[in-house]
């Protein structure tokens, strides 16, 4: 997104995103994150989100996360 040579960095972050219906009726999102880092560091971080309405505002509820290694 930014022109080469922007930025220096040996870490970065893949995101996956899928569509998937919510026990409630609803939809959700189920993302898998995936940050590597210099010398092999891995970290994994899988969410479910969906809408919702607090206080007249649209936004999202975290319906479940996990942290792996």
């Amino acid at each position: 997104m930014l022109p080469a040579g922007r930025i220096s960095s040996r870490a970065y972050v893949v995101v996956w995103v899928a569509d998937v219906p919510f026990a409630q009726g609803g939809e959700a999102l189920a993302l898998l994150a995936h940050a590597y880092g210099p010398q092999g560091v891995l970290r994994v971080i899988t969410v479910s989100v969906a809408r919702a309405d607090l206080n007249g505002s649209r936004g999202l509820r975290v319906l479940s996360w996990r942290e792996g290694p």
